[in-house]
């Protein structure tokens, strides 16, 4: 069976509490991780293969913000704001 290499998803961003030492440790992310190992054990939502973490990044660069308009609650100064009653 082929090692699957885990990866950082978020470099810098979290720091995992290593069971075997008990310290908080940054995950390297420069370093291959395996499956078997303790950072991976403890927190396996912060690692994914490079498949993984390069079509989380397609589909962040995929979405698009659509500008809205937004209402004014409030007149500005000199405005004058007209309400119709039925």
């Amino acid at each position: 069976m082929a090692t699957t290499f885990l990866r950082v998803r978020e470099p810098g961003k979290h720091a995992i509490l290593n069971p075997e030492t008990g310290l908080h440790e940054t995950p390297d992310p420069t370093m291959q991780y395996t499956s078997s190992h303790p950072l991976v054990k403890a927190a396996p939502w912060a690692f994914g293969t490079d498949e993984e973490i390069a079509a989380a990044a397609d589909a962040r660069r995929n979405i698009a913000s659509v500008p809205q308009p937004v209402e004014a609650a409030t007149a500005n100064p000199g405005e004058r704001r007209t309400t119709r009653r039925a």
